[in-house]
């Protein structure tokens, strides 16, 4: 107890004579995840109950879902995953559209989307713990490579001019990504001037054993933020029941930003 009151009125005396008041550095963090869920709701028991909790553990605070279908599918996602208060979402007659969860407490606004996609993105802006972006969730085509392509030179003219203005940018999804030349997430990146999180090293992030999941984040985010990720891949135990809920598994990503000290100037 006599150690710790020394320590706090060193403390004390250091501030005094600086004038720094705040001696300790704040740290934030802010949870990524986006997951192709294949459909919701979950067929009731196991399934559910997997989904369920991968996202009361990990608890992401910006979760982008790919294949969700429509109004009663996301009011029954409200209402059922526990911590999630809001969505940016517009409904369509796709059948696999996509959204954004937010959990208690994160500011965000749904904003109008960009168009031109098979499966319709979903864009919102968001404002956590120091981090303000705009957030877009894609469902890049699967089986009509044109298409593809075309949809990931729509990301690069949408995301460019933002981009030249300063405005920090997310790009989270199922990107079908082929690997051949022209049609890899590295390539993307480049294309777009972001960097892409790699989640996992050798991880597939489907039941196949494809890497189709992934998150982006622009050039400010990389400056001011340090990432962890990781594919959220089951078990062996697990993997059954993982593949009933979707054929892909969750990207996840923490990045957190190390607050530095105030400078100095004497008193």
């Amino acid at each position: 107890m006599r150690r710790a009151i020394g320590l706090l009125l060193l403390c004390a005396l250091v501030a005094l004579v600086t004038g720094c008041f705040e001696i300790t550095p704040r740290t934030a963090s802010v949870a990524i995840m986006t997951w192709n869920v294949r459909g919701y709701p979950e067929d009731p028991g196991a399934e559910s109950q997997y989904l369920s909790h991968i996202l009361t553990t990990y608890a992401p605070d910006i979760l982008c879902v790919q294949e969700i279908a429509n109004d009663s599918a996301v009011a029954a996602f409200i209402a059922t995953e526990t911590g999630y208060a809001g969505v940016a979402f517009l409904n369509s007659s796709d059948g696999q559209d996509n959204a954004v969860f937010f959990r208690h407490g994160v500011a965000f606004t749904d904003l109008p989307d960009p168009g031109g996609f098979q499966h319709p993105a979903q864009l919102a802006s968001v404002s956590i713990s120091g981090l303000g972006a705009q957030v877009l969730t894609v469902h890049l085509s699967f089986s009509d490579d044109a298409k593809r392509a075309q949809e990931r030179q729509t990301l690069v003219s949408w995301a460019l001019p933002l981009l030249a203005t300063g405005t920090d940018i997310i790009i989270a999804g199922d990107f079908n990504t082929k690997g051949g030349s022209g049609d890899t997430i590295d390539e993307l990146a480049q294309a777009l001037g972001m960097e892409v999180l790699e989640v996992g090293s050798g991880v597939a992030t489907t039941c196949g054993g494809s890497s189709y999941d992934f998150i982006l984040i622009s050039p400010g985010i990389v400056s001011a933020w340090q990432a962890t990720t990781q594919v959220l891949a089951p078990s062996p135990d697990d993997r059954t029941v993982a593949c009933g809920v979707s054929d892909h598994f969750p990207a996840f990503a923490v990045l957190v930003q190390e607050g530095q000290r105030p400078g100095c100037t004497g008193r």
